[in-house]
């Protein structure tokens, strides 16, 4: 009943770890150069594996767990309608967060010193965002799929329209997050449900569809760049691959419900 709240906890540790991490990691590179960030980054790394090692119990693996098993998963096409939609879909947000400090810089006209706070306004909208989309998980899975990615398209749109205001675009970037944050945690679950048994690839292909999101948005962001049409335009592609990942979704509802009919 709860499964999507125990998810959503799990996953807002990564949420915490963007507001704080990314804006102070780009504080410590303008301020002590580039390369005092990545230090930073692996000091708070082993540490962390320290942590983990001296106060996490051990945990019993599943002994009839298989690569076989979870290679199979795979194969099934709601497995690879999910990573679609999320490869797609979520490669929107990523189209205008790519270039978000050229955005603050050159169309919204502010100081360097400005990014940061940007990026811990996005940071905010990932942890609003993890403990929503638990909660819409509960309440329908397949709804707050939907209702992120359309969000996410109208969201993206705005910022368009108010990426040259201060205020407007620092509220619509928050809100950006929140809808991408929603879907992350929806479309986790999806896949864990389409995987089946195979419930480590089901999760871990959550991650891989989102990195993979994370390389076509900056890429077809880049493209418009170059093309000349400025900054804004990457946050019009993402208009573009929300709405796609949306029609893939909603391809796989269609799916699913003449599975069931042949089914039946």
């Amino acid at each position: 009943q709860f499964r999507g709240r125990a998810v959503s906890a799990v996953m807002l540790g990564l949420a915490v770890a963007t507001v704080i991490g990314v804006p102070v990691s780009t504080w410590i590179g303008q301020s002590l150069g580039w390369r005092s960030a990545y230090w930073t980054v692996v000091v708070i790394t082993v540490a962390a594996a320290a942590t983990i090692a001296a106060f996490v119990p051990h945990s019993p693996g599943d002994h009839t767990a298989s690569i076989s098993r979870e290679l199979r998963a795979l194969r099934k096409p709601e497995v690879q309608f999910a990573f679609a939609t999320g490869m797609v879909g979520f490669g929107g947000m990523f189209a205008m967060y790519s270039y978000i400090a050229p955005t603050v810089t050159k169309v919204t006209h502010l100081s360097q010193g400005w990014i940061p706070v940007f990026l811990f306004v996005f940071g905010l909208g990932a942890v609003a965002g993890t403990w929503l989309g638990g909660r819409a998980s509960d309440w329908s899975l397949a709804k707050a799929i939907a209702l992120a990615l359309a969000a996410m398209a109208a969201l993206l749109a705005l910022f368009y329209l108010a990426s040259p205001y201060p205020v407007p675009a620092l509220v619509v970037v928050f809100l950006v997050e929140l809808a991408a944050a929603v879907l992350a945690i929806t479309l986790t679950i999806r896949l864990m449900d389409a995987a089946g048994d195979a419930q480590m690839i089901g999760a871990a292909l959550n991650h891989s569809s989102l990195n993979t999101a994370n390389g076509l948005g900056a890429l077809l962001g880049s493209i418009v760049i170059s093309a000349g049409h400025g900054y804004r335009a990457p946050s019009l592609v993402g208009v573009g691959l929300a709405l796609g990942g949306l029609l893939i979704f909603a391809a796989s509802i269609l799916h699913s419900r003449r599975q069931r009919a042949v089914a039946q």
